[in-house]
């Protein structure tokens, strides 16, 4: 076949997103597919300084350390945690991504948690494009020029990873301007939008919406799920899913 040869589907690494208002569960969802997705909870033969055994599983938590009120929960495993904190450049998400994929090693969980705030909060990306606007007189596109590639080396730090990766972002109401049946303008609620790069859902196998109510999760029409393993669900997630990826 000359420089092409026969597709096969092989093994890989999870790239999932887990997407909701606050309070959708995003957190300890996350933990628990991660506990399906390793084979030991523990690293085989690796201990820390003090002797303890290290988890398979990590947490970057830029929530002042809202992932380590999971301890202790029913099906919650062991995990390491650290917490990041502002300002929340792409660029410190970066350098501990890269940190938490060789912390765990290739059979490990990395969770990110939460994504958002490298885009919105302080710091984030958007903070940045705006101070790099007003040193070229306020061009928005100049600033952008300045700030996509860095935005694009931490997402290339999740795609690169050796480890599978969860992250979670936040979502918020989205609104369109419209008119009523008099020409009027109003203000509609649209829906939900992810807080992050728009288009930032292609980056990962799995994207899944969770409803505040109950922790369901689902698909939407506008997400996206390669391994077809959750099309037309909606389910609570429990380790058995993490198994199943």
């Amino acid at each position: 076949m000359g420089m092409f040869r026969r597709a096969t589907r092989k093994a890989g690494k999870i790239r999932m997103a887990l997407c909701s208002t606050s309070g959708g569960g995003k957190t300890h969802s996350a933990l628990l597919i991660a506990s399906g997705l390793v084979k030991h909870e523990f690293q085989p033969g690796k201990v820390d300084e003090d002797g303890e055994p290290v988890p398979s599983i990590v947490v970057i938590d830029s929530e002042n350390s809202s992932a380590e009120l999971e301890v202790g929960k029913p099906g919650i495993p062991a995990f390491g945690h650290a917490n990041i904190t502002a300002p929340f450049t792409p660029m410190k998400y970066t350098q501990m991504i890269e940190a938490a994929a060789k912390e765990v090693g290739p059979d490990g969980v990395v969770i990110v948690d939460s994504l958002s705030h490298a885009w919105s909060m302080e710091g984030g990306a958007l903070d940045m494009k705006d101070m790099a606007a007003k040193k070229v007189s306020g061009n928005t596109w100049a600033g952008w020029r300045d700030v996509t590639p860095i935005h694009n080396a931490m997402v290339d730090a999740i795609i690169q990873a050796p480890c599978h990766v969860i992250v979670t972002m936040r979502m918020k109401s989205d609104y369109v301007q419209g008119e009523d049946d008099r020409g009027r303008k109003t203000i509609q609620k649209k829906g939900t939008k992810v807080i992050q790069r728009d288009g930032m859902e292609y980056e990962f196998t799995v994207v899944l919406e969770m409803e505040k109510d109950g922790h369901v999760a689902f698909v939407t029409s506008s997400g996206k799920d390669r391994t077809s393993l959750f099309d037309g669900r909606n389910f609570v997630p429990t380790k058995k899913d993490g198994e199943m990826l």
